[in-house]
């Protein structure tokens, strides 16, 4: 069930507690970030589906989303138990970072925690499939998956380059276990 917690510190319990669409968007909104819920279909492509095929099985929905918030690049990630480098990918991920340019992820299959880091709190955004989440450039952020599905997100950036990211000074990787 996607899932928004706001926190002041991330050992105690939240201060914010929304699980409906509109309460997270809203909440989301005063950081300048969307949330949103699309149909999507609810099991994870093929692990050797490639980009183009996944893209293709949801082009209606990403051009509309391109085209509403100005996206300019698109990738996908489709992480399975056997992806290389699994461990270096989830290492990067909890890492504390942020991007130059808007970023944004529409879940397709599995899901996780992106837990965003402003005005002295933290939020924490629990996604599953078919939710988008769009973070604008230079929030503060980090990513944990869960490993025990297969992940398949499209990616979206204003950037043509595609993703660029700039890691907090200390460069901060977290094990994220928060109270709920």
């Amino acid at each position: 069930m996607s899932d928004l917690r706001i926190y002041r510190d991330l050992s105690r319990k939240p201060l914010v507690h929304a699980q409906n669409a509109a309460a997270i968007n809203e909440h989301m909104n005063e950081l300048g970030a969307v949330f949103g819920q699309f149909s999507v279909a609810n099991e994870p492509p093929d692990s050797e589906a490639g980009q183009d095929e996944i893209i293709e099985a949801h082009r209606e929905l990403l051009n509309a989303l391109m085209l509403e918030y100005a996206f300019a690049s698109i990738d996908v990630l489709n992480v399975t138990q056997d992806y290389p480098h699994l461990e270096k990918l989830l290492a990067q991920f909890q890492s504390e970072h942020r991007h130059p340019e808007t970023e944004a992820r529409l879940f397709i299959a599995g899901g996780g925690c992106f837990y965003l880091r402003a005005r002295d709190r933290i939020y924490a955004v629990t996604c599953q499939p078919g939710d988008f989440i769009s973070l604008p450039a230079n929030l503060y952020h980090w990513y944990e998956m869960d490993t025990s599905a297969p992940l398949c997100v499209v990616r979206l950036y204003s950037s043509a380059q595609g993703c660029q990211t700039i890691p907090v000074g200390r460069n901060k990787q977290h094990t994220t276990r928060v109270s709920r």
